[in-house]
């Protein structure tokens, strides 16, 4: 599953932890990036961010777009 991810702040850091948990990330800056993982759904990756956002302290929100899905975390 492919998704773009959008901060209302920098994001790096929830990347890096997605990177650890086996994601593929392109960024487009620091508020904006594509993560894909095989075998992904949208239950796994919204959980994976909330537990990257908890690791890095994020106190933002990330828009998660898949499809012509989206969430707000």
């Amino acid at each position: 599953m492919v998704a773009r991810l959008e901060g209302n702040k920098d994001i790096t850091c929830i990347l890096e932890k997605l990177e650890a948990l086996a994601y593929d990330v392109i960024n487009s800056d620091k508020k904006i990036a594509f993560v894909y993982r095989k075998g992904s759904s949208s239950n796994n990756l919204r959980g994976d961010i909330k537990s990257a956002k908890d690791a890095c302290k994020f106190s933002g929100s990330v828009k998660i777009i898949y499809g012509t899905s989206s969430t707000t975390m």
